[in-house]
Order: structure tokens, then sequence, then C-alpha cells
């Protein structure tokens, strides 16, 4: 019979930044555990109006600044101790590494299960030298600690469980979990007529792991080589004038077209102007990986297949041929032949959109991955009680 009313206490540095939206999602999808959110800092309350949110920013008072400073630094609240406590919380569940570090001391004072879910850089940030850098040296000096401590780990890819082996976590302790995402109602697009321009999309921050300047040299081929398509590209970031120089190289600068970084609704009605999305991620040289890009899910959910990199998590979700086309990493070449292969037979690029979208809808609903969240929950809070 499932337990009813439960609690959990879920941590994220902060709260939540604006790309962030599956953990919002998440949160709100919950049905059988009421979730109270712990972070540093509150980000965009308009945009994720959640009530309990517990943070110590935005500050009211310079006493209030540094019980803020002292928590970034030791990770380590009084106020938040308290809450734990009258709370009686079943169990924390803390989203990416550093994450996990700021739940720690609560989870061993409260003596509380904990969760932690690895979503991409935090596992591979631990088996590199980036893990030196001092912006990360909290997270990596307490790292063993809360490896040790975790009483089930949910990376979002098979890749990442591997990494979380290959750091000393017993497999029993590992399950993979895909997030979830909404599945918007199916909107019927308008016939395409001969005037219709097939369109490519990238989504993405313009940093080494999203492979832009891939996507983009491969697209710039496939033009020279005479395919008739535009390239739209949502994001920002210090790399857009190496993309440009690539763009300048192939002459082709007038097939794209940087739009910035948008709003979540406006992202969303550019998906449904697109024909395809190109998803040309890395690894990077510093060992830096995705684990399931959310634009991917969010896209195949609107029923827009897309070429994408046979690169971390990507290929747990994609049925390369059926719901997509996936390339090697950094295969320029392969990437133009995809993007003129897909773009030459749009009847067919309709039926992997279709196929995409009910992969989407059979396997990372929402509410069903929330589900399978809950299980977790019950099953980790039930063996914790017989340790």
């Amino acid at each position: 019979m499932a337990v009813q009313s439960r609690r959990a206490a879920h941590f994220t540095t902060n709260f939540l930044p604006y790309s962030q939206t599956f953990i919002y999602q998440e949160l709100i999808h919950h049905k059988r555990y009421e979730m109270e959110a712990f972070c540093h800092t509150r980000y965009f309350p308009e945009r994720f109006p959640f009530e309990r949110v517990h943070a110590m920013r935005p500050v009211k008072s310079l006493k209030g600044e540094a019980h803020a400073l002292a928590y970034l630094a030791t990770t380590y609240s009084r106020r938040f101790m308290k809450r734990i406590r009258e709370g009686k919380f079943d169990l924390v569940h803390a989203q990416f590494g550093p994450g996990g570090v700021y739940a720690l001391p609560y989870c061993n004072k409260a003596n509380l299960p904990l969760i932690v879910t690895f979503g991409g850089y935090d596992v591979p940030l631990l088996l590199t030298n980036k893990r030196f850098r001092p912006e990360y040296w909290l997270y990596w000096g307490r790292s063993q600690a809360l490896l040790k401590r975790i009483d089930r780990f949910l990376p979002v890819s098979q890749d990442l469980a591997n990494g979380l082996m290959r750091l000393g976590v017993p497999a029993e302790k590992i399950r993979v979990f895909h997030r979830g995402v909404r599945i918007p109602e199916w909107q019927v697009r308008p016939p395409r007529d001969e005037a219709h321009l097939p369109s490519v999309l990238m989504i993405g921050r313009f940093v080494e792991k999203k492979g832009f300047e891939y996507g983009i040299e491969g697209f710039a081929r496939a033009v020279t080589q005479g395919l008739r398509a535009e390239l739209r590209i949502i994001g920002a970031g210090d790399r857009q004038d190496a993309y440009e120089r690539i763009l300048q190289r192939y002459g082709v600068k007038d097939r794209v077209h940087f739009l910035g970084q948008l709003p979540q609704d406006q992202v969303f009605e550019e998906i449904l102007k697109t024909d395809l999305l190109m998803v040309p991620s890395v690894v990077a040289k510093d060992g830096d990986t995705e684990g399931i890009p959310n634009v991917l899910k969010e896209a195949n959910a609107r029923g827009v297949p897309a070429l994408a990199s046979r690169h971390g998590g990507i290929p747990e979700i994609m049925d390369d041929g059926r719901t997509g086309v996936l390339t090697p990493e950094r295969d320029v070449e392969a990437i133009a032949q995809g993007i003129m292969d897909l773009l030459s037979n749009l009847e067919r690029l309709d039926d992997m959109g279709r196929a995409a979208r009910e992969k989407m809808k059979q396997e990372l609903d929402i509410q069903h991955t929330v589900d399978i969240l809950e299980t977790h929950y019950d099953e980790v809070i039930e063996e914790f009680s017989h340790a």
C-alpha cells in the first residue's frame, strides 16, 4: 500500500538558475511527498513560484549577509538545521554533487537518508584536473565524505553511472534516472509549401561541451554543397565570435541567425517552428560532459527530431534512425551529411518526429518519472530504517 504524507527536504546550491526548469517541474509534480526547498540564493521567484523555499539570499540586513557568507563557506546554517528538525522530514534529496555537499551536514545531524541526482558536470569534474580549480575546492574537498554518505545515487545517464563507479561508488547504490518533461498537447503544423525554407535549430549556452562550432561548420558545409535551409541559434556566450568566423570562412552568414537568450515560452515557439534540432555535444578539453540535454527531450516531446552526437546519455533516449540520427562527436562531415539527408526527405523527418514524441510520452512524461522518483524515496527510507 502506498505511503502517504511523507516529507522530503530538497537541496540545491541555488533555486533556481533560469535554465533549470526541469528541477522546478519535478518539484511541483510530486503527489505523495511534500517538498521543501533549501538553497543559498533564490532566483526568479516569479518564474518558479514555490511557497516552501528557505534561502540565505536575498538578505535584508548585514547580519543576514554574514550568515549567507558563512553558509557559502561552511554549508551550515542553524536556521536551516532548526527547520530540518522541526519539519520532521523523512529524507533529503539533493540536486547535483555540490548540492549534496550542502545537504550533508543536515543528513548527518538529523540522521536522515540522502539521495543525490547527478546531472552532468558534477561526476567528470571529480575525475579530472578541473577539481583543483578554487571554485570547486569545497565540492572536491568534501566529495569523499559525500560519496560514502549517499544512500542512493541517481545519475541521469549510464555514462555518469559508469563515472561514479570509477570513483568507487558501489554499483548496488546506483540507479540511472532519466528526468522527465511535460508533454504538451500535439500541435498540427500547417502544410509546407514550395516556399518553405527548412530550418535547423540549436539551443544552449555557448560553451565548449555544447559543440556548436561543429554543428555550425557541418551546416555551413551542407549549404556550400547546395542545401537550401537556415540555421537558428538560441543562446549566448564568449564563443560567438569564433562561431561567426566559421560562417565568414564559408560565406554563409546570411543563412544563420543568432537569436540571443530567449524566455522559455519563446524557446518553445522556436522549437515548434523548426524542422530539425541539432545537438552536437562533445567532451570538453577539461572533461566536462552533458548528462542528457533537456532541450533534446523538450524538442522530441513537441514532435521535433534531432541530429545529435553519440555523447553522454543522448543515445539512451534516442533510437538512431527512428527518432533521430546520431553522429560521432566532432565529425563535421557526418553532421553535414546528416543534415542533408534529413532535410531532403521532410516526410521521413516528420515520421521521426512523431516517433520521438511517442517515445517521450511512453518513457519520459514528467508525472511518470516523478512517480519513479517517489518509489526511490520509498525504497531508501525503508532501507535506511533497517540499516
